[in-house]
């Protein structure tokens, strides 16, 4: 399979504007972003509390400051109760809009193609920090104003043209901030253990065939791995095993469904892949405390 084919299809924020803000605050509970991959850059300020976060295979713990995921990093974030945190996920191809000037040949076309990267981390102790913060904090008040929207994955996209403008401006900005301190990297791919990319597939194929019949042996046969070996490396990296990743997937999309469709539970459960109602329900209740039906009404 070419991973570069195969990426995920979701856009966050929306086709004309691929940028939107998400935020996670103490009332709701402890933080569990699980394993996953997108095509967007991803800035995120742990505002307060203690988070791990586990990057292409590497687990480390932070506190206060920004974290930057680059585009097609496989990643998760959690935290213990009472943290806060939030984050801009957006498109680098939105910056494009220059000529073919040196700029856009040498800084944005390398961020676009993954040729360079952005450092992973900078603490609030860090003078890059408060200038960073700046921005960062333009972007945030961008997305709070009136004219946004819900972008369908749970994040705030602004529809006000001249807020998209100081928001792409906002980003330019922190992008020179990084360039300057010289915290844009060259990438080396070749460092990625090749684990990451077989995982990487295993999500795409799981996101393209949730709603059939899938079991481990396939998965691990797309992605050219032997079954038990697959099995290992899958919990090894992403925390659980393949058919629990492959449930929680379902019932995520069955929330989606619930809370913005009127079609029955039946249908929804048969959507998603689950052929039998009583393990549909029993999975459901598993995610969510509470049954499809107390979940609709909730929503």
């Amino acid at each position: 399979m070419n991973i570069a084919k195969e990426k995920e299809n979701k856009v966050h924020g929306t086709e004309s504007f691929p940028c939107s803000y998400y935020n996670h605050n103490p009332e709701q509970g402890q933080l569990e972003v699980k394993m996953h991959w997108h095509l967007e850059n991803e800035i995120v300020h742990l505002i307060d509390g203690q988070f791990t976060v586990e990057i292409n295979g590497e687990r480390k713990v932070y506190e206060k400051g920004y974290l930057f995921i680059n585009r097609d990093e496989l990643h998760s974030i959690s935290s213990n109760n009472g943290a806060s945190e939030d984050a801009v996920i957006f498109r680098m191809e939105m910056l494009k809009f220059w000529e073919q000037t040196e700029l856009q040949l040498k800084v944005i076309q390398p961020l676009v193609k993954g040729e360079l990267k952005f450092s992973k981390f900078i603490s609030e102790e860090k003078k890059e920090f408060h200038y960073i913060d700046k921005y960062y904090k333009n972007i945030v008040n961008c997305h709070n104003g009136l004219k946004t929207k819900n972008d369908g994955a749970c994040g705030k996209v602004s529809t006000s043209q001249g807020n998209q403008l100081e928001i792409i401006g906002n980003l330019i900005a922190i992008l020179g901030i990084l360039m300057n301190n010289q915290l844009l990297i060259k990438a080396d791919n070749h460092l990625v253990d090749k684990r990451i990319y077989n995982i990487k597939n295993a999500f795409t194929f799981i996101e393209k065939n949730y709603d059939m019949p899938i079991s481990v042996g396939a998965i691990a046969s797309e992605v050219g791995m032997n079954e038990q070996y697959f099995s290992r490396v899958f919990k090894e990296i992403v925390g659980i095993p393949p058919m629990e990743y492959v449930n929680i997937y379902r019932i995520k999309n069955a929330k989606h469904l619930l809370s913005s469709t009127n079609k029955t539970v039946t249908e929804i459960a048969l959507e998603c892949g689950f052929h039998n109602m009583g393990n549909f329900i029993r999975n459901f209740k598993k995610e969510t405390k509470v049954t499809p039906k107390e979940y609709r009404k909730r929503s």
